[in-house]
């Protein structure tokens, strides 16, 4: 039980995390082609990337905390939490 919880902090602090940088990129690709114009046509694609880069990691931690739920519960093995996994699996 108290390893599970640990594990859900932990994700979810990693959520935060991610949300944050999230945030921060997008303030720094305000400021940036001011400070670097040769490089403003590029910064767009590239904040871009890193969002959809951003989504993917969310979607593979919120699945990896369901599937902690799942451990818990003894249904790791079940159909329903190989959906998960693949879940994890294609966000990369």
């Amino acid at each position: 039980m108290a390893a599970a919880v640990a594990t859900w902090v932990a994700l979810g602090l990693l959520a935060l995390t991610t949300l944050a940088s999230c945030i921060v990129l997008l303030r720094i690709a305000s400021v940036a082609p001011v400070d670097y114009p040769e490089y403003a046509d590029a910064i767009p694609p590239l904040v871009a990337l890193a969002l959809v880069v951003a989504l993917c990691v969310e979607v593979a931690l919120v699945a990896a905390a369901i599937l902690v739920r799942f451990m818990r519960g003894d249904r790791i093995f079940d159909p329903v939490a190989q959906r998960f996994v693949n879940a994890i699996l294609t966000s990369f």
